[in-house]
């Protein structure tokens, strides 16, 4: 199998000639595959190329979600094809929580029926367009004591796909204290284990990050027993948890952004901070909500840091059985996303370099003489905009701290302030650290910030109105989800001049 640069590099090097000193792995290449979870299937030619960069040969595609009407299991959100994506896939079908409260009594005939019939369709679909689809995967997160049916299951999809399909299925870290497991895993030609976010955070104090190491080492030695062929699931993804006013879980929550979070009028934010190689934002709701619900609800946002997906991902290569396939992330990133790790990120953090975070920053000046009229002043006014590019591969870390630029102008130059793409603006007087508790034509300098900055994002600020003439100084601090910082600033240019 190629793949495409030193791929899984020095490191790999190591685990595939001599184990690291540990026992011998296999002598196979480890394959590298990445889940595909949003709609329509496509990727740009870029990400394609920074995929291929990585190593990756497959993905495994959402093609739907088993649901139900309240009678019958139908599927919904059915997986949109368009044009060839360049790599095979296995179509990977979910069911939501009402198929999976009704598992129990959903005939075994029937459900492997439905799913076959929109396997086969979808790889129709797909391969109408020159997708090459290399098998059907379940992703079922049935409770534990209904693996034996989980297993007649798949015994009976088994023979209504053809022949040459990989059959496969994601399964839950906790499945591997039951007996019942090996049932079900010997129905497959693989299984994707899930070696992270084992349980959902039940308290705000319980700090047991996504990407966990403890339990990554416990799997793989319950995998090589099984002596089944699977991949190691692991993360670049973060999440969003939703918890009450006394701290408890309430749920996953799919409402705003980080970035929408911190712009909210009724969202706080109570802190940042980066531990276990993790990095967490806390909102807590200081308004009710539309129905008088929802006071000292707190929203945490976290997800791993590069350096945390560098250390899973180099440790699930260096501990592989020979049993082990290769790797598989989850996930691809959908565009704009922020909890998501960037794939250039990912590039840099696979290949066991550190992400940079650079700033590229464009300033337009024009000069406003209309203004001048309109305001009795015979100073012309001059119209600032910024172009801002992140050009380095690392992204930023969320919240109001991400991106931070400083206009400085002589006092008194400001006549007014439009953030564009960023999050707020907030005027100063010789210290930065006071922004906001001056007006902003005593000002000498403004701070604005942004909550997050992906690799390659372009964001326009502006336009800013300075009137007068003088120096003018841009100056930016990038926080990476680390919490290092980046400091830089723009060459100093002149703007304004008198009528007169």
């Amino acid at each position: 199998m190629n793949i495409p640069r030193p791929l899984l590099l020095g490191f790999a090097l190591c685990v595939l000639i001599s184990g690291c000193g540990g026992k011998p792995r296999a002598a196979a290449a480890p394959t590298l595959a990445m889940w595909f979870w949003h709609s329509p299937l496509a990727l740009t030619k870029e990400d394609l190329g920074r995929l291929k960069t990585m190593g990756v040969t497959e993905l495994y595609a959402r093609a739907g979600t088993l649901s139900t009407d309240g009678e019958k299991v139908v599927l919904s959100l059915p997986q949109t094809f368009k044009e060839p994506i360049g790599l095979p896939i296995h179509l990977v079908f979910r069911a939501d929580p009402g198929v999976l409260h009704r598992f129990e009594e959903i005939p075994i005939p029937e459900l492997a029926d439905i799913i076959a019939r929109n396997y086969l369709a979808a790889k129709a679909d797909a391969e109408r367009v020159q997708d090459k689809v290399r098998g059907l995967q379940l992703d079922l997160d049935v409770p534990t004591r209904l693996l034996p049916r989980y297993a007649q299951l798949l015994h009976a999809i088994r023979p209504t796909i053809p022949s040459e399909d990989k059959l496969s299925i994601t399964s839950l870290a906790t499945w591997f204290t039951s007996r019942d497991f090996e049932a079900v895993v010997k129905e497959l030609d693989f299984y994707a284990p899930q070696f992270y976010e084992a349980s959902v955070p039940q308290t705000l104090d319980d700090e047991r990050p996504i990407a966990n190491l403890k339990q990554l080492d416990d799997g793989l030695i319950a995998a090589e027993q099984l002596d089944i062929p699977f991949v190691i699931g692991a993360p670049c993804y973060g999440q969003a948890l939703l918890f009450d006013k006394d701290g408890k879980i309430a749920g996953t929550y799919r409402g705003l952004s980080p970035d929408g979070a911190s712009r909210h009028a009724s969202l706080k934010k109570v802190s940042w901070t980066t531990a276990q190689g993790e990095e967490r934002l806390l909102f807590e709701a200081v308004k009710a909500g539309a129905q008088g619900k929802g006071l000292g609800f707190k929203i945490l946002y976290r997800r791993p840091t590069p350096q945390a997906v560098q250390a899973f991902f180099q440790e699930a290569l260096r501990r592989r059985p020979p049993n082990c396939l290769g790797i598989a992330l989850f996930r691809v990133p959908e565009p704009g996303e922020t909890l998501a790790t960037p794939l250039p990120t990912l590039v840099a953090a696979l290949a066991g370099q550190a992400p940079s975070l650079k700033l590229k920053v464009v300033p337009t000046l024009r000069r406003v003489p209309f203004a001048a009229i309109e305001s009795s002043s015979s100073k012309i006014s001059t119209e600032l905009r910024l172009s801002i590019e992140g050009i380095g591969d690392g992204d930023t870390c969320l919240g109001s701290d991400a991106l931070r630029i400083q206009i400085l102008a002589p006092q008194g130059a400001f006549e007014e302030v439009q953030v564009g793409g960023f999050g707020g603006a907030s005027p100063f007087v010789s210290d930065p650290s006071q922004a906001g508790t001056v007006s902003l034509r005593r000002a000498d300098g403004v701070v604005l910030w942004k909550s997050h900055l992906r690799p390659g994002e372009k964001v326009a600020l502006g336009p800013i109105l300075l009137t007068g003439a003088g120096r003018l100084r841009v100056l930016w601090t990038l926080r990476d989800p680390s919490g290092a910082e980046t400091t830089g600033e723009m060459k100093d240019v002149m703007f304004g001049g008198d009528l007169k």
